[in-house]
């Protein structure tokens, strides 16, 4: 990993002792957290986008399920499917300490 660290210090044309060694270190770590920041916030907003998705779907399927008397078993299936699925969702959401604990295994593997 000292390598990655030396090559990211000759791309910018920066000296090798160890002040720079240490400054190339902190613009890795800030790299690595950038890349999970945004892992993180991919995942949040895919998760965002699933639950307006299962909001929609839970409104329109128990809609159908009270208005319409012929197509009850398969709006109904719909609804209350969508509905149990908005129950349950919060324990799918991405956890950040999740990203936090891969960010600081990658980390320590350059350490």
């Amino acid at each position: 990993m000292s390598s990655l660290i030396n090559n990211i210090g000759s791309k910018n044309n920066v000296p090798n002792n160890m002040n720079s060694q240490n400054t190339i270190q902190k613009k890795y770590e800030n790299v690595v957290r950038q890349k999970y920041d945004e892992a993180y916030k991919g995942d949040m907003q895919k998760h965002k986008t699933g639950l307006a998705m299962l909001s929609v779907m839970t409104v329109a399927g128990l809609l159908a399920f009270a208005l319409n008397k012929q197509e009850r078993l398969l709006s109904g299936t719909m609804g209350f499917g969508c509905l149990s699925c908005l129950i349950i969702s919060p324990f799918f959401k991405p956890k950040k300490e999740k990203y936090d604990n891969a960010m600081q295994k990658e980390l320590n593997e350059v350490v």
